[in-house]
């Protein structure tokens, strides 16, 4: 009977997570072109969490970057606009996510003293604690049309059951700007259930065992 029971209340967790289940590619494609200090996308909220921090979404135009940018053949990705930028995104209905990905790249074609060298992904657990990943940009001209390239670079299994994520440019250089697109998460991360729930749900699968086994008799 016991056995029985947990094999119900198993099920009913798996069939929730399952439902739960997504994975998204926050591309920036519906962004306008402009500075800001926050927006939303694909059920993410991203913002500056610097003080002067400002960053927006650009394409490799002249237009807009002058001198041209980086070039992934996208028509939107996102660049940070000072050296204090720091990146924050969460999920905009709070709850955790896993990170499995992003395109990351320099700043400026011909600006180096512009360029990050590095950015640094810190996620925030929604246990408690950071885990923290660096990423090197190559620095090399060898992306569409001989302009920047975006690097695409993988997280370790660490960075799940994330309620925060921050990317933030490191390096020697003047302006620490780098750019991001691309960015791969799962949103299947259920949120731990409370007590209550859990004994809500255990007292309904005792119920219909119970009554499985009346109907049996």
């Amino acid at each position: 009977m016991v056995k029985e029971i947990l094999y119900s209340v198993g099920m009913i967790v798996i069939l929730a997570q399952s439902a739960n289940a997504g994975l998204e590619l926050i591309d920036f494609e519906s962004q306008p072109i402009t500075w800001t200090a926050g927006f939303q996308d694909n059920g993410f909220n991203f913002t500056s969490t610097s003080t002067n921090g400002i960053f927006g979404a650009a394409t490799a135009s002249p237009l807009f970057m002058n001198p041209i940018g980086p070039d992934n053949g996208s028509n939107r990705y996102l660049i940070s606009h000072s050296d204090d930028t720091v990146i924050s995104m969460t999920q905009a209905n709070g709850n955790p996510f896993s990170l499995l990905s992003f395109m990351g790249g320099e700043a400026h074609i011909g600006v180096l003293s512009l360029w990050a060298s590095d950015i640094q992904v810190t996620g925030f657990l929604a246990g408690g604690g950071t885990v923290t990943e660096t990423f090197a940009l190559d620095g090399i001209h060898d992306g569409a049309g001989g302009l920047p390239d975006f690097q695409q670079f993988n997280l370790s299994g660490s960075f799940s059951n994330l309620t925060e994520v921050q990317f933030r440019g490191l390096g020697g250089n003047t302006s620490l700007f780098y750019t991001l697109d691309n960015i791969s998460v799962d949103t299947s991360v259920a949120p731990v259930p409370e007590p209550s729930s859990m004994a809500l749900l255990g007292i309904g699968s005792i119920g219909l065992f119970l009554r499985r086994r009346r109907k049996a008799n």
